[in-house]
């Protein structure tokens, strides 16, 4: 329990970061030969939708070490809580660095590539196409990377085009009419603003307008447009999540939105109304997230 939550099976919490390895995951190993694989999946589980553990990379070091070290029950159970604990792409690249480090270049599994089948094909295709566009790459890995290595075959139409905009790119898409419509109006629009986010030249009022419609985060828009405070102004007024919140409170107070743009906003638009306990934070996250020089002790 105590890697879990502070990333250390020993009796001291360090704010540095420190490097996950199987130094410091004695207690794993044991849990696993003592045949408590299962009922180490259910605590990773549990310490991670409750929002117990500091950050979650021990969490996802964990649940990575239990489907591959693990036996049969163990490695099924794992898999299966898979969207449980990767609930965003960060997640799920970070669990598939660790995967791939203790396979020692085995390759994709049945099993495995059963369980990124699911993570994607179960997810609605509009909140799908939400995380497939902000979260595109992280630790080495691509959608394309995982879509292709697990053999995902789409469920439905609207899905096809999600994975066909994130791999072939938007011309592709579109210039598929028959798919465009099969696919469903509300995913072709979300994908056709994130385009527009990205291609656009200035903040102007489609811009804010789009964000505001959709809930565009700021990895949707052109980074050389990131230090307009109308921008951010927009983002908040679609309930920006808590910890993106706090991440950038730096980079909002920088451009002078606190000090100018949002005091002049009435208090129900310019707020936000997301509480932190749906987005399983652990308290002293806050502070790292808002302060990362927190993290050299």
């Amino acid at each position: 329990m105590r890697f879990l939550i502070l990333g250390s099976d020993g009796g001291t919490f360090y704010a540095s970061k420190t490097e996950l390895s199987m130094d410091n995951v004695a207690c794993l190993t044991r849990l696993l030969k003592d045949g408590k694989g299962v009922a180490l999946v259910d605590t990773i589980v549990n310490v991670s939708t409750e929002g117990r553990a500091a950050k979650q990379d021990p969490v996802l070091f964990a649940l990575a070490f239990c489907a591959k070290t693990g036996d049969e029950e163990t490695r099924k159970h794992a898999f299966a809580n898979l969207a449980k604990v990767c609930r965003i792409p960060t997640h799920l690249f970070m669990f598939l660095s660790f995967v791939d480090a203790f396979s020692k270049g085995k390759g994709f599994g049945r099993m495995q590539q059963n369980a990124f089948s699911s993570w994607y094909n179960g997810k609605d295709a509009v909140k799908l196409s939400y995380a497939m566009t902000k979260y595109k790459n992280r630790h080495g890995w691509t959608h394309r990377d995982v879509l292709r290595l697990s053999h995902v075959k789409p469920v439905d139409e609207a899905h096809k085009a999600v994975y066909k905009f994130v791999t072939k790119g938007a011309q592709a898409l579109f210039e598929d009419e028959e798919l465009v419509v099969e696919a469903g109006e509300d995913v072709i629009a979300f994908l056709k603003a994130t385009e527009q986010a990205m291609s656009a030249k200035e903040v102007n009022d489609q811009l804010v307008a789009l964000i505001i419609k959709h809930g565009l985060a700021w990895e949707h828009i052109s980074r050389d447009l990131l230090n307009s405070p109308k921008l951010w102004l927009a983002m908040l007024k679609r309930d920006m999540p808590i910890g993106a919140m706090v991440r950038n409170l730096g980079k909002m107070s920088k451009i002078g939105l606190f000090g100018g743009l949002l005091h002049s906003q009435a208090p129900e638009e310019s707020s936000t109304r997301q509480s932190s306990s749906s987005s399983y934070s652990f308290p002293i996250s806050f502070l790292f997230n808002g302060h990362p020089a927190l993290y050299q002790g």
